[in-house]
């Protein structure tokens, strides 16, 4: 707050993308308005306009932020692992129970049902959340090939590999409402599915031949 009790910028910028982000999962993206959000916000639209030009940019912004704690609670595995096995289970232990989440699925829905109409918000979803995970990803990967813990390849594909294995089928199960929730057990199957199957393609002979033995591949 300021000294004489107003919001300052940034505390009022926080306050719209709050306001913002529950309108978005609540109503989705077509039928959230920015008079309905200045109305929520109690002030003009007028001064909504001034912090977003747009309801794309207020969107974009809202990803960005949802993106922001997104990457800070995957992305703490120690660069000095010498268990990659046990580093990329922790990993994939993150990352699956995040797209689990109430959260992430009720924006991945809104992506799915409105991308066709308004193709900005998968743009955003691409560039805000997966496209920066998959960087982030990438650099984690080099510095396994660079160790030897990982077979010399490329390491943006090896990125992809591993984050579509952990988008797999309880994901698929989850986004479609077939089920509510994972229980910790088919978490847990999954993540030693997807470390042993990432480990069979990418990891050196040692690991791979360990992982191909656990999958019986």
């Amino acid at each position: 707050m300021t000294e004489n009790g107003k919001k300052s910028k940034d505390e009022r910028r926080a306050a719209i993308l709050e306001i913002a982000r529950v309108a978005f999962l609540h109503d989705g993206y077509a039928a959230t308005s920015m008079s309905q959000i200045a109305a929520k916000l109690g002030g003009s639209k007028a001064t909504l306009y001034s912090y977003f030009p747009s309801k794309k940019d207020l969107f974009f912004a809202v990803v960005d932020a949802e993106s922001a704690w997104v990457m800070e609670y995957l992305y703490k595995i120690d660069k000095t692992y010498s268990d990659i096995r046990e580093a990329s289970a922790q990993f994939c232990r993150c990352y699956i129970t995040m797209i689990l989440s109430d959260e992430i699925i009720a924006f991945e829905r809104i992506v799915t049902a409105e991308a066709a109409r308004f193709p900005e918000i998968g743009q955003a979803a691409y560039e805000f959340g997966y496209k920066r995970g998959l960087d982030r990803m990438e650099e984690l990967m080099r510095q396994g090939m660079e160790a030897k813990l990982l077979r010399p390849a490329n390491p943006r594909l090896a990125a992809e590999y591993l984050l579509n294995l952990c988008a797999g089928h309880l994901h698929q199960m989850r986004l479609w409402n077939l089920i509510a929730a994972a229980t910790t057990e088919q978490i847990e199957t999954q993540i030693a599915l997807v470390t042993a199957a990432f480990m069979a393609l990418y990891g050196n002979d040692t690991l791979a031949t360990d992982a191909r033995r656990f999958t019986g591949l």
